[in-house]
């Protein structure tokens, strides 16, 4: 494969894993406010991020569970990126609520703070060799 089509299939698949994360995105932010009705805000998180990962998963599997590309090492720094980003959102939600009161709005603030966590963590953990 050349550079060029290397560039491309990156490119690609960048779009799929945007797409992928503003969807799963989304659905956190509605099922979220949806669930606050029933649940406490930490449950109420930690079930609408389950259910956006996995919606993502399943429309985009080749995105996020088996890109044959990565191998089992790259499979696993993905997972524990994630993990990381849910404990991460879970945290500033936990935060923002205690300080303010506000579990409504504090959902923004948690997901805007995992989303750059995860862009920025991909490009670490995945930058091409020789490449700062």
């Amino acid at each position: 494969m050349s550079e060029l089509d290397t560039a491309k299939a990156n490119s690609i698949a960048g779009r799929s894993y945007l797409r992928a994360g503003l969807l799963g995105g989304a659905l956190t932010l509605v099922l979220y406010q949806l669930l606050l009705f029933s649940f406490a805000p930490e449950w109420s998180y930690a079930i609408a991020w389950a259910a956006g990962l996995a919606l993502a998963a399943l429309l985009f599997p080749p995105t996020l569970l088996s890109d044959a590309r990565l191998g089992w090492q790259g499979q696993a720094v993905m997972a524990v990126i994630h993990v990381a980003s849910f404990l991460l959102g879970l945290g500033i939600l936990r935060a923002i609520v205690e300080q303010t009161g506000m579990e409504r709005l504090a959902i923004l603030a948690s997901v805007l703070a995992t989303a750059v966590f995860v862009f920025l963590a991909m490009r670490m953990a995945f930058r091409p060799a020789g490449q700062s």
